[in-house]
């Protein structure tokens, strides 16, 4: 996913998205299509991922971590660091349950919704 990422033009992409691309809450993140401070964590096999931002706009705060990707015209900030992250992964998979094909839980809306902060 980096090499895809990396292979887009990222001026041309910005350019032509620029008038449509926000961030929630707003000057937390660049509202860009792409940045090369975003390093992707997460591959939904969509073009849309979680990631470590390295470029944070004068808001947020180096290494949050955002939603961004093709369908992400709104960036979102997951979390303000990798630790409080991986804190709402661990409490998402706890109330996870095996359905014998993905994994069902019924906080996963709280997951992925953004940090207020």
């Amino acid at each position: 996913q980096w090499d895809v990422w990396r292979s887009s033009d990222e001026a041309e992409r910005n350019e032509d998205c620029a008038d449509f691309m926000r961030s929630e809450p707003e000057g937390v993140m660049k509202p860009m299509y792409c940045n090369q401070g975003w390093i992707p964590l997460t591959n939904d096999w969509g073009g849309n991922h979680h990631g470590l931002d390295f470029d944070p706009d004068v808001k947020g705060d180096i290494g949050q971590i955002i939603a961004f990707g093709r369908d992400e015209d709104t960036k979102v900030r997951m979390a303000s660091d990798f630790q409080q992250y991986v804190e709402m992964l661990i409490e998402w998979l706890q109330s996870a349950t095996w359905n014998g094909k993905w994994l069902d839980t019924t906080t996963a809306a709280s997951f992925i919704q953004a940090d207020p902060g």
